[in-house]
C-alpha cells in the first residue's frame, strides 16, 4: 500500500524540482503568494489577499471598544522551513476571532526575513505606517524590524513567552522546575505593577532573594523592557 501511494503521488507531483512547483503554484495562485525569494534564503511570502484587505478596513474603523490588536510569532517548523503568522482580531465579529492575515516561509530566522514581510506590509496596508496599533511578539530580537518599519506601531511582548524563557533559562543553568516555578511567580508580581513606582518599589523586595547569576539575567535581558514592552500599566493602555 505504502509503495502504491509514493507510485500515485509521483505521477501527479508537477516535477522533481521543489523551486519550480513553487512557481507553478504562485502562476496559478496569483492572489496567494506575494513574493518568492531564493538565494541566499529560500523566503516566501503568502496568505489570501481578501484577508489582508479585510485587515486594512478593520484598522480603520478601530474604536476603544473595538481595539485591534496584532501578533506575530514564529510557531511551526515544517521539515527545513519555519513558518511565522500575523494574527488579527475580525473585530467586526462579537468574538474578535483571531485570523491569519499573512505567512513568511523562511529557512533561517533572520531580519532579513522578516524584513520581506515588512517590506509587503508596507506597500499592501499603508495605514500601517502612520495608525498606533498594537502589535505582541515573544522577545526575539528580529522582530525588532516591525518597529523600524513601523514607527507608530507599539510593540509589545508575551507574558507567555517570558515566562518560557525564564524557565529554559533557570533549567540550563542547574537549576530545578520549583525554582523556575518561584522565578516566574516573582517576575509575574513585577510586571503585573499597577504602576512603575509599584513596580521599582517591589523590585528589591524580590530580587534580594534571586541568585546573583539570576539578578543579572534579569537585568540584562528582562528589566529593559518591562517598563516599555511587559509591564501591566504600559499594556493597559493599549
Amino acid at each position: 500500500m505504502q509503495n502504491a501511494k509514493y507510485r500515485l503521488t509521483g505521477a501527479q507531483r508537477l516535477s522533481n524540482d521543489a523551486l519550480i512547483n513553487l512557481h507553478d503554484i504562485a502562476y496559478d495562485c496569483p492572489d496567494f503568494v506575494y513574493t518568492i525569494q531564493t538565494f541566499p534564503d529560500l523566503i516566501v511570502v503568502c496568505g489570501r489577499k481578501g484577508i489582508l484587505q479585510e485587515l486594512s478596513n478593520l484598522l480603520l474603523i478601530t474604536t476603544e471598544k473595538n481595539v485591534q490588536l496584532l501578533s506575530y510569532d514564529t510557531t511551526f517548523q515544517f521539515g527545513d522551513f519555519y513558518v511565522s503568522a500575523l494574527l488579527f482580531r475580525g473585530i467586526c465579529f462579537q468574538e474578535s476571532p483571531v485570523i491569519p492575515a499573512i505567512f513568511l516561509i523562511h529557512e533561517r530566522k533572520l531580519v532579513s526575513a522578516h524584513q520581506a514581510l515588512c517590506t509587503i506590509l508596507a506597500d499592501k496596508l499603508p495605514d500601517l505606517l502612520k495608525l498606533d496599533v498594537a502589535l505582541v511578539t515573544d522577545r526575539e530580537k528580529a522582530f525588532d524590524v516591525f518597529q523600524r518599519t513601523f514607527p507608530n506601531i507599539k510593540h509589545l511582548h508575551c507574558w507567555n513567552h517570558l515566562f518560557t524563557d525564564i524557565k529554559h533559562w533557570v533549567l540550563k543553568h542547574a537549576g530545578q522546575s520549583q525554582d523556575a516555578a518561584v522565578y516566574i511567580q516573582d517576575v509575574r508580581e513585577l510586571i503585573q505593577s499597577r504602576s512603575r513606582e509599584e513596580y521599582l518599589s517591589l523590585l528589591p523586595e524580590k530580587s534580594k532573594k534571586w541568585s546573583n547569576s539570576f539578578v543579572q539575567y534579569f537585568h540584562a535581558e528582562i528589566a529593559g523592557g518591562v517598563e516599555s514592552k511587559l509591564g501591566r500599566w504600559v499594556l493597559e493602555k493599549m
